[in-house]
């Protein structure tokens, strides 16, 4: 099945086409329910009817602050149908988080689920609840799987006081009563307006709002088709990676909507029930971050399984190790399938992804490959837009998925965004490589935001809700390596000296506690340390590459 995405302008039309082509063909795959083509449209319509009865007009805002759901799904095709913008939150943030989300952007309606509700508490605005068990198979298995979820969550699940709080059942119902007395109008169709602000951390730690439009959407999953080859109707995609990311939002969930494929849907990533829905669905698409593989050849599920039906399988999001490439191709040999491990790399900035490494080919450690259709990229002189030939320098990308700038705020956005020589606007990502054999090679990142498990977290945000504590003087936050992976570490001076270990360990317990309690689960300090003063530079800032 050809896709051409260039016909479509906004994301809504690219999946409503889909519709229209194949209505009976399965669209959502989620514990065993199935949502065909026609009945995700249907639920898409009804969505965007409940969003119109809540007053919600082309431009405003709408956060969707949930899991991989059925309801995301149909609530971020909604909001693009009515020509709104989707504000894109983490599941689970924080309070704070949430707050500052919202209030960025101006969000007056938010969508979230059961263990994300409590952080909407105390804001001015209307909260649609989501139950992750709603859309759970009408059978016996359903119902057993929806008693041991409601009575594992019954603890972490509060209640947030807002100005208005509907149920998901409760919203469809409101829009079918303003569907009684209205008809829905035309769809929204203007390629360049924003269809999602996704965040990602800057100089200050503070996380921006990454704007981008219909067409740098569009355009990631148009440069992916050449890349997996012709989509079949049975074609499946495996939705492990979060929507609230622009590596699941694009380049798992939108391009398994405009292909017209299978999209199964992981709310929580578990690696045993990853492996039973790749082999029992017979997914042959699988894209994630390095440490979702990692994890996947550990739980040994996989082993001596055919495997014969993945076409692509890539990783992003974080450096891939020559051991984990190694291990994921021999057990894609041994389960008969052709394809090859491949890596990638991209930014928030450019919707992730906007270059891979070829199938075919050998590459050294650390080559990232070469462009996607339509990008460019290139090495220039740290600072400079000037290009560097050989040695490093400063990794930068054009192409047509680049983000239309940071929300609201011009300054950052002229930091990364400059007209080059050539006339084009190139992002400048942070990131130092090197051109090479086979393509550009990643060295390292210049910015300080750490990657734990594939999410961003922001040393500085950690630090300031630290200095928070009773027990904390001043902190530095850095990240540190483990076998499983990068993990954040605090040092740490106290207000007083410990009089002795015992008084030290209970302080560092307290502080991880402290951290629980304000901090989402990958920003929380594995280890913390105590030092009498933290070292500086000649300039007199914190010296934190010392204690890298």
């Amino acid at each position: 099945m050809k896709i051409n995405i260039r016909r479509y302008s906004t994301l809504y039309e690219q999946m409503h086409a889909s519709a229209l082509k194949n209505p009976q063909g399965t669209a959502l795959l989620f514990y065993g329910t199935t949502l065909s083509y026609r009945q995700l449209d249907e639920l898409v319509d009804q969505c965007a009817a409940g969003l119109l009865a809540l007053g919600v007009k082309p431009g405003d805002r709408v956060t969707i602050c949930m899991p991989n759901l059925p309801q995301t799904v149909a609530a971020i095709y909604a909001v693009n149908r009515i020509g709104a913008v989707c504000n894109m939150l983490h599941p689970l943030s924080t309070s704070d988080e949430v707050r500052h989300g919202v209030e960025l952007v101006r969000s007056s309606v938010a969508f979230c689920f059961d263990l994300s509700e409590k952080a909407f508490d105390g804001l001015d605005i209307t909260l649609i609840r989501c139950k992750t068990c709603d859309f759970f198979e009408k059978t016996p298995v359903g119902w057993i799987r929806g008693k041991v979820y409601t009575h594992s969550v019954r603890q972490k699940v509060g209640t947030a006081h807002v100005s208005q709080s509907l149920t998901w059942n409760q919203f469809l119902k409101q829009g079918e009563i303003w569907s009684s007395s209205h008809s829905l109008p035309d769809a929204a169709s203007d390629s360049e307006a924003t269809a999602a602000v996704m965040y990602t951390g800057g100089t200050t730690g503070l996380p921006k709002g990454v704007m981008l439009s219909n067409a740098a959407i569009n355009a990631l999953s148009f440069q992916l088709f050449p890349v997996l080859g012709e989509a079949r109707r049975s074609d499946g995609m495996l939705g492990a990676l979060p929507v609230f990311h622009g590596f699941g939002f694009a380049f798992c969930m939108h391009t398994a909507m405009a292909a017209g494929i299978r999209l199964a849907l992981i709310p929580r990533f578990d690696a045993k029930e990853c492996c039973r829905i790749i082999t029992k669905q017979r997914l042959t698409f699988l894209f994630s971050v390095p440490s979702f593989f990692e994890r996947l050849l550990k739980c040994g599920l996989l082993d001596g399984k055919d495997l014969s039906f993945v076409r692509f399988i890539g990783s992003g999001g974080d450096v891939v190790s020559d051991d984990l490439r190694q291990k994921m191709d021999k057990l894609l040999s041994q389960g008969g399938s052709s394809c090859r491990f491949l890596t990638g790399y991209g930014l928030t900035e450019c919707v992730t992804a906007c270059c891979f490494t070829d199938p075919y080919l050998s590459y050294h450690t650390g080559c990232i490959g070469v462009p996607m259709e339509g990008n460019e990229m290139k090495v220039v002189r740290m600072g400079t837009t000037e290009a560097l030939p050989e040695g490093d320098g400063e990794i930068c990308v054009t192409g047509p998925t680049l983000m239309q700038g940071y929300w609201e705020d011009p300054e950052e956005t002229r930091k990364v965004l400059k007209r080059h020589e050539d006339g084009r606007i190139w992002l400048h990502t942070g990131d130092v490589g090197c051109q090479g054999e086979g393509g550009i090679y990643f060295r390292q990142r210049l910015k300080r935001v750490l990657k734990v498990s594939g999410y961003l977290v922001y040393p500085s945000a950690i630090e300031e809700k630290l200095r928070c504590s009773s027990l904390v003087e001043d902190c530095c936050v850095v990240g540190m390596d483990t076998p499983k992976g990068t993990r954040v570490k605090a040092y740490v001076v106290p207000r007083r000296e410990p009089q002795n270990d015992q008084e030290r360990q209970k302080w560092a317990e307290d502080i991880t506690g402290f951290s629980r309690e304000h901090l989402n689960l990958w920003s929380v300090p594995a280890q913390v340390e105590f030092l009498s003063e933290l070292p500086h530079t000649k300039l007199g800032k914190v010296d934190y590459k010392a204690l890298q």
